[in-house]
Protein backbone atom coordinates (compact mmCIF):
# COMPACT_ATOMS: atom_id res chain seq x y z
CA UNK A 1 0.00 0.00 0.00
CA UNK A 2 2.88 2.60 -0.02
CA UNK A 3 1.77 4.43 -2.81
CA UNK A 4 -2.34 4.01 -2.16
CA UNK A 5 -3.91 7.03 -0.78
CA UNK A 6 -7.36 4.57 -0.50
CA UNK A 7 -7.09 1.12 0.89
CA UNK A 8 -10.46 -0.99 1.31
CA UNK A 9 -10.83 -4.58 3.72
CA UNK A 10 -13.54 -6.53 2.70
CA UNK A 11 -12.72 -9.07 5.29
CA UNK A 12 -13.43 -10.88 8.41
CA UNK A 13 -12.49 -8.70 11.31
CA UNK A 14 -12.34 -9.78 15.12
CA UNK A 15 -12.38 -7.48 17.84
CA UNK A 16 -10.83 -8.09 20.69
CA UNK A 17 -11.99 -6.48 24.06
CA UNK A 18 -9.73 -7.89 26.47
CA UNK A 19 -6.51 -7.11 24.60
CA UNK A 20 -7.30 -4.32 21.93
CA UNK A 21 -4.33 -3.86 20.27
CA UNK A 22 -4.99 -7.83 19.52
CA UNK A 23 -7.80 -7.05 17.47
CA UNK A 24 -7.30 -7.64 13.92
CA UNK A 25 -8.60 -7.88 10.39
CA UNK A 26 -8.36 -11.56 8.56
CA UNK A 27 -6.81 -11.39 5.90
CA UNK A 28 -6.53 -15.28 5.22
CA UNK A 29 -5.42 -18.06 6.94
CA UNK A 30 -2.99 -17.97 9.74
CA UNK A 31 -2.10 -14.05 8.30
CA UNK A 32 -4.16 -11.67 10.56
CA UNK A 33 -3.34 -7.91 10.83
CA UNK A 34 -3.39 -6.77 14.27
CA UNK A 35 -3.82 -3.26 15.76
CA UNK A 36 -0.51 -3.83 17.29
CA UNK A 37 0.96 -4.73 13.79
CA UNK A 38 -0.50 -1.06 12.56
CA UNK A 39 0.68 0.92 15.32
CA UNK A 40 4.42 -0.83 14.94
CA UNK A 41 3.82 -0.87 10.92
CA UNK A 42 5.10 1.53 8.30
CA UNK A 43 3.38 5.06 8.70
CA UNK A 44 -0.39 5.70 6.85
CA UNK A 45 0.42 9.55 6.34
CA UNK A 46 -0.55 8.60 2.87
CA UNK A 47 -3.59 7.24 3.31
CA UNK A 48 -6.57 9.70 2.92
CA UNK A 49 -8.71 6.75 3.66
CA UNK A 50 -8.94 3.56 4.69
CA UNK A 51 -12.89 1.45 4.25
CA UNK A 52 -12.91 -1.42 6.43
CA UNK A 53 -16.29 -3.47 5.68
CA UNK A 54 -15.27 -5.76 8.31
CA UNK A 55 -17.20 -7.27 10.84
CA UNK A 56 -16.14 -5.75 14.22
CA UNK A 57 -13.91 -3.77 12.60
CA UNK A 58 -15.16 -0.51 14.78
CA UNK A 59 -15.32 -2.02 17.86
CA UNK A 60 -14.29 -0.10 20.23
CA UNK A 61 -12.25 -1.86 23.53
CA UNK A 62 -15.12 -2.28 26.76
CA UNK A 63 -15.27 0.59 28.57
CA UNK A 64 -13.18 2.73 26.43
CA UNK A 65 -14.72 6.13 25.75
CA UNK A 66 -16.30 6.54 22.26
CA UNK A 67 -12.90 4.89 20.06
CA UNK A 68 -10.10 5.24 21.50
CA UNK A 69 -9.08 1.77 21.00
CA UNK A 70 -9.71 -1.14 18.53
CA UNK A 71 -9.25 -1.66 14.54
CA UNK A 72 -10.26 2.11 13.14
CA UNK A 73 -8.60 3.88 15.64
CA UNK A 74 -5.45 1.82 15.58
CA UNK A 75 -5.20 2.64 11.43
CA UNK A 76 -6.19 6.48 12.63
CA UNK A 77 -3.10 6.61 15.18
CA UNK A 78 -0.62 4.29 12.50
CA UNK A 79 -1.48 7.60 10.40
CA UNK A 80 -4.81 7.24 7.91
CA UNK A 81 -6.84 10.48 7.58
CA UNK A 82 -9.90 8.94 8.35
CA UNK A 83 -11.22 4.90 8.17
CA UNK A 84 -14.62 4.06 7.99
CA UNK A 85 -15.68 1.26 9.47
CA UNK A 86 -18.41 -1.27 10.76
CA UNK A 87 -19.72 -1.54 14.75
CA UNK A 88 -20.62 -5.24 14.17
CA UNK A 89 -21.08 -8.02 11.63
CA UNK A 90 -23.02 -6.39 8.00
CA UNK A 91 -25.86 -8.57 5.82
CA UNK A 92 -23.33 -8.77 2.39
CA UNK A 93 -26.21 -6.96 -0.09
CA UNK A 94 -26.28 -4.25 1.91
CA UNK A 95 -22.99 -3.51 2.58
CA UNK A 96 -22.28 -3.87 -0.82
CA UNK A 97 -25.04 -1.45 -1.93
CA UNK A 98 -23.71 1.47 0.59
CA UNK A 99 -20.30 0.68 -0.02
CA UNK A 100 -20.56 1.29 -4.05
CA UNK A 101 -22.98 4.47 -3.45
CA UNK A 102 -20.16 5.47 -1.24
CA UNK A 103 -17.28 5.52 -4.03
CA UNK A 104 -19.94 6.71 -6.12
CA UNK A 105 -20.46 9.93 -3.93
CA UNK A 106 -16.43 10.30 -2.89
CA UNK A 107 -15.99 10.02 -6.87
CA UNK A 108 -18.43 12.87 -7.20
CA UNK A 109 -16.27 14.92 -4.76
CA UNK A 110 -18.16 14.59 -1.16
CA UNK A 111 -15.74 14.32 1.44
CA UNK A 112 -15.88 10.73 3.53
CA UNK A 113 -17.95 11.77 6.39
CA UNK A 114 -20.41 13.31 3.35
CA UNK A 115 -20.21 10.45 1.13
CA UNK A 116 -20.80 7.73 3.83
CA UNK A 117 -24.12 9.96 5.34
CA UNK A 118 -25.06 10.15 1.62
CA UNK A 119 -24.76 6.37 1.04
CA UNK A 120 -26.69 5.73 4.42
CA UNK A 121 -29.34 8.05 3.84
CA UNK A 122 -29.62 6.79 0.10
CA UNK A 123 -29.56 3.34 0.83
CA UNK A 124 -32.05 4.05 3.79
CA UNK A 125 -34.58 5.70 1.33
CA UNK A 126 -34.70 3.45 -1.88
CA UNK A 127 -37.16 1.90 -2.67
CA UNK A 128 -38.18 -1.12 -4.74
CA UNK A 129 -39.36 0.64 -7.83
CA UNK A 130 -36.33 2.63 -7.82
CA UNK A 131 -33.97 -0.40 -7.21
CA UNK A 132 -35.50 -1.73 -9.92
CA UNK A 133 -35.14 0.95 -12.16
CA UNK A 134 -31.41 1.23 -11.12
CA UNK A 135 -30.94 -2.48 -11.66
CA UNK A 136 -32.24 -2.10 -15.45
CA UNK A 137 -29.97 1.09 -16.08
CA UNK A 138 -27.22 -1.19 -15.01
CA UNK A 139 -28.04 -3.91 -17.26
CA UNK A 140 -28.06 -1.46 -20.40
CA UNK A 141 -24.32 0.43 -19.30
CA UNK A 142 -25.16 3.17 -17.76
CA UNK A 143 -24.58 3.48 -13.83
CA UNK A 144 -21.89 1.64 -13.91
CA UNK A 145 -20.80 2.97 -10.44
CA UNK A 146 -22.81 -0.05 -9.34
CA UNK A 147 -21.49 -3.06 -10.00
CA UNK A 148 -22.69 -5.74 -12.68
CA UNK A 149 -22.58 -8.40 -10.72
CA UNK A 150 -24.66 -6.55 -8.00
CA UNK A 151 -27.34 -5.39 -10.35
CA UNK A 152 -27.88 -9.00 -11.04
CA UNK A 153 -27.79 -10.56 -7.69
CA UNK A 154 -29.89 -7.76 -6.46
CA UNK A 155 -33.48 -7.82 -8.88
CA UNK A 156 -34.38 -10.81 -7.50
CA UNK A 157 -34.27 -9.71 -4.46
CA UNK A 158 -36.00 -7.06 -5.14
CA UNK A 159 -38.79 -8.93 -6.38
CA UNK A 160 -39.18 -10.87 -3.33
CA UNK A 161 -38.57 -8.22 -1.09
CA UNK A 162 -41.40 -8.13 1.48
CA UNK A 163 -41.13 -4.03 2.45
CA UNK A 164 -41.53 -1.34 -0.35
CA UNK A 165 -37.99 0.36 1.15
CA UNK A 166 -36.15 -3.13 2.13
CA UNK A 167 -33.26 -1.38 3.46
CA UNK A 168 -34.91 1.37 5.76
CA UNK A 169 -33.82 -0.33 9.11
CA UNK A 170 -30.83 0.71 10.65
CA UNK A 171 -29.48 -2.70 10.26
CA UNK A 172 -28.88 -2.24 6.99
CA UNK A 173 -26.55 0.93 7.41
CA UNK A 174 -26.34 2.23 10.80
CA UNK A 175 -22.96 0.26 11.98
CA UNK A 176 -20.60 2.11 9.18
CA UNK A 177 -19.16 4.63 11.17
CA UNK A 178 -16.56 7.53 10.03
CA UNK A 179 -13.10 8.13 12.18
CA UNK A 180 -11.09 11.10 11.14
CA UNK A 181 -9.00 13.42 12.10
Amino acid sequence: MPDADLAHFACHARADLADPTGSDFDLGPEQPLTVADLLDGPDLDHLQLVIASACQAGVPAAGAPDELLGIGYGLVHAGAHAAITTLREVNDMPAALLISRLYKALREGLEPAAALQHAQQWLAAIDNEQMSALCTRRQHGEETWLPAALAESLAPEVASADSDQPFRHPIDWAAFTYLGR
